[in-house]
């Protein structure tokens, strides 16, 4: 089964089967997870469903996709752009597979169009979208929300040479700091051991800018800062199954131009069978929730509050991750919910 092809058990699954999986592997992917990721997460996922889009049918391939290997070519913005397009697609709920991107055939067909010394990202992502109705938009840093953090928008940044050198150095740890960058990180173990030589992306150093994918963002306690994670394209033995992770003291860092492209969906371009769709869709996702955060007193589950110490009860279900979290009382005099 290729990355980006349909579990097969996954129509067997309920809706809420298929969102608690999409939790886990967010945690693996990300590996960073607390409280406020949490919460900022029922948030996208309310926005999400209010606009009738079913995210949760391209999480599981987001979470187990293969990195590629552009093989040292600039075709970074093809594997980045082809990927953030076929998600955007995925997303709605009512587009038939005939309209569905393939994404191997994108991929080449972007480099045919655009070559293999790389491309502005905005240019590619616009002309292809419109082919799927989708449409593109730049984010600055600062501009960047957690809704559409979560979209798998396509990033693309510039370092100098000596920056490539230090990226390599710790492409294998676990977080990649702007010390790190600019070189006033003391060495490790592991980027002791990493060198920049024969690598794609060291030979490439002379191409300052390059394009990944965004699978998502989390606040980190130990680093006191958010942590992005990208998926990269030299191949999934690179990084950790080719995902790195940035802190965001890089991110807003001017001297490495991060821009995001956000590729997303008009209602009012959908045909009238996926406007339909989209609308049965919402219905059975708020009959479904209804259930869960509702439940009879025979499906509640008892827990003690870290923070008031008091006992409160979650429905049977989704709702059983939020056992060991404050309660939705704390959270909200916490201004956090």
């Amino acid at each position: 089964m290729s990355a980006f092809e349909q579990p097969p058990d996954l129509h067997q699954k309920t809706f809420h089967e298929i969102l608690t999986d999409f939790l886990e592997n967010k945690l693996d992917v990300l590996q960073i997870y607390n409280m406020e990721e949490m919460v900022n997460f029922m948030g996208f996922f309310v926005h999400e469903v209010g606009e009738g889009t079913n995210f949760l049918n391209i999480q599981q391939e987001k979470a187990n996709v293969i990195a590629p290997n552009q093989e040292g070519e600039n075709t970074c913005y093809a594997y980045a752009c082809a990927r953030s397009i076929y998600f955007a697609a995925k997303r709605i709920v009512g587009r038939s597979e005939d309209d569905m991107p393939d994404f191997d055939s994108l991929v080449e067909v972007m480099i045919c169009a655009y070559g293999k010394n790389g491309a502005k990202c905005y240019d590619v992502l616009k002309l292809f979208g419109e082919e799927y109705r989708l449409h593109v938009m730049t984010i600055g840093p600062p501009s960047l929300t957690d809704h559409i953090a979560q979209r798998t928008p396509v990033a693309q940044f510039t370092l100098k040479n000596e920056h490539w050198n230090n990226f390599e150095r710790y492409a294998n740890e676990p977080v990649i700091t702007r010390a790190m960058l600019i070189g006033e990180a003391p060495p490790s173990s592991a980027s002791s051991s990493s060198s920049a030589s024969g690598s794609s992306m060291g030979e490439q150093s002379t191409i300052d800018t390059h394009a990944v994918l965004l699978l998502g963002r989390v606040f980190s306690d130990e680093y006191n800062q958010r942590i992005y994670a990208f998926l990269n394209s030299s191949g999934p033995d690179k990084h950790d199954n080719g995902v790195f992770r940035f802190t965001e003291d890089v991110i807003m860092d001017p001297n490495f131009d991060f821009q995001f492209y956000n590729v997303f969906h008009d209602m009012n371009d959908l045909t009238e069978e996926e406007k339909l769709k989209a609308n049965e869709f919402k219905t059975q996702v708020a009959n479904d929730l209804g259930v869960q955060f509702f439940p009879n007193k025979s499906d509640r589950i008892p827990y003690i509050c870290p923070t008031c110490h008091q006992e409160r009860w979650v429905g049977r279900g989704i709702c059983e991750l939020f056992i060991g979290m404050p309660c939705f009382e704390c959270m909200g005099k916490s201004g956090k919910f």
